[in-house]
C-alpha cells in the first residue's frame, strides 16, 4: 500500500498529537501523585481535606448522581484498592458523618452508600475550589475553547473507560521489537 504525502502528514500529526497527550497525562498523573490540586484546594478552603476520604466521596457522589447503587465493593473497584482498605475508608467517612449506609431494598445483605448532608457540604466546598483552580488555569481561553476542552476531555475519559482490557496496552506494536521494555519493567527472577 502506498501512502500519499497527505496521508503521511496525517499519520505523523496523529503521532505527534498522541505524544503530546501522553506527556500531558504523565504531568497530570505526577501532579495527582504530589497531590498538587488537593493542596491548592486545602489552602483555598482553609480546612484540611483528606484526599483518601475525598476519593471515596467522589465515587459515591458519582454513583448516587447516576442512580447507580454504590457499595463497598464498587468503591474498592473504582479506587483500585482491596475491599478491606475501602471498608476502612468508608468507615471513617461514616464516622465523620460524611456518608451513611442504607439497607438495599433488593438485597438485605448489602448496604448502599449515600452522601450524608455533611458529605454534600464537604464536596460542595471542594468542587468550588477545584473549579476555581480550573478556571484560573484556563483564564486566557475563550468560552468556546473551554467548552471544547470540556467536551473533548470528557469524551476522552469515557473512551478510555470503554477500552477492553486486552486493548489497554499499545494499539499496535511499537518500536520495541525485542521486547526490551517488557524486560526492563519485570522484576529479576531469583535463581
Amino acid at each position: 500500500m502506498h501512502l500519499s504525502e497527505d496521508n503521511i502528514t496525517v499519520v505523523e500529526r496523529n503521532e505527534v498529537s498522541a505524544a503530546a497527550v501522553e506527556r500531558a497525562m504523565v504531568a497530570i498523573r505526577r501532579r495527582q501523585r504530589n497531590r498538587a490540586l488537593g493542596r491548592l484546594t486545602t489552602d483555598a478552603a482553609a480546612q484540611p481535606i483528606d484526599e483518601a476520604l475525598l476519593a471515596v466521596l467522589d465515587v459515591v457522589e458519582e454513583d448516587n448522581d447516576a442512580g447507580v447503587p454504590c457499595t463497598t465493593t464498587s468503591v474498592a473497584g473504582r479506587l483500585g484498592v482491596d475491599q478491606p482498605r475501602a471498608s476502612k475508608l468508608i468507615g471513617r467517612a461514616v464516622d465523620q458523618g460524611l456518608l451513611s449506609r442504607e439497607a438495599d431494598q433488593h438485597d438485605g445483605r448489602r448496604s448502599l452508600l449515600v452522601l450524608a448532608p455533611a458529605g454534600r457540604t464537604y464536596l460542595d466546598v471542594v468542587h468550588h475550589h477545584r473549579r476555581q483552580a480550573f478556571a484560573l488555569a484556563t483564564e486566557n481561553w475563550s468560552t468556546q475553547q473551554r467548552e471544547t476542552f470540556a467536551e473533548l476531555l470528557t469524551d476522552f475519559v469515557h473512551r478510555l473507560d470503554q477500552l477492553p482490557a486486552q486493548r489497554k496496552g499499545p494499539a499496535e506494536p511499537g518500536p520495541d521489537p525485542g521486547g526490551t521494555l517488557g524486560q526492563l519493567v519485570q522484576p529479576p527472577r531469583s535463581g
